[in-house]
């Protein structure tokens, strides 16, 4: 629990010294060692995939289908108001994950998978929302 409050204070910090995927992947690596897990380096060809899956997704619901009929188990998606200030869309998304009630474990335990060893984001806006897809790596 002391890291994960240490954590949410070094936040600011994080946010502002460095680009969001790098932030994001801190963020990731950071709660993945509280579970013993390896860290994850990001891919650049995760960040295209991860963009593209989003860009369809978002195409998707703006057809009015569900964004969860969709979904992958190499894939998490947030779904997220933009912060247009920040625009520091995947560390947030990793703290939603974090920290809201109603989150489900799955994407807990996809961002802790011990087989994971690369992360890829990417995003998409939808109407008055951004899309937010984080895209892992497996040796499953």
């Amino acid at each position: 629990m002391k890291n994960k409050i240490l954590l949410f204070l070094l936040l600011p910090l994080i946010v502002f010294s460095q680009n969001d995927y790098e932030n994001a992947t801190f963020i990731t690596n950071t709660l993945r060692s509280f579970d013993v897990a390896q860290p994850v380096y990001n891919d650049s060809i995760l960040n295209n995939e991860a963009k593209a899956w989003a860009e369809h997704l978002a195409l998707k619901v703006s057809m009015g289908y569900s964004l969860y009929e969709s979904n992958s188990k190499n894939y998490d998606i947030a779904i997220m108001k933009p912060d247009y200030a920040t625009k520091n869309y995947y560390s947030e998304a990793v703290f939603a994950f974090l920290i809201l009630p109603d989150n489900p474990m799955r994407f807990r335990k996809k961002m802790v998978n011990q087989y994971a060893k690369a992360i890829g984001f990417g995003h998409a806006y939808v109407d008055d929302k951004v899309i937010v897809v984080f895209k892992y790596k497996t040796d499953e």
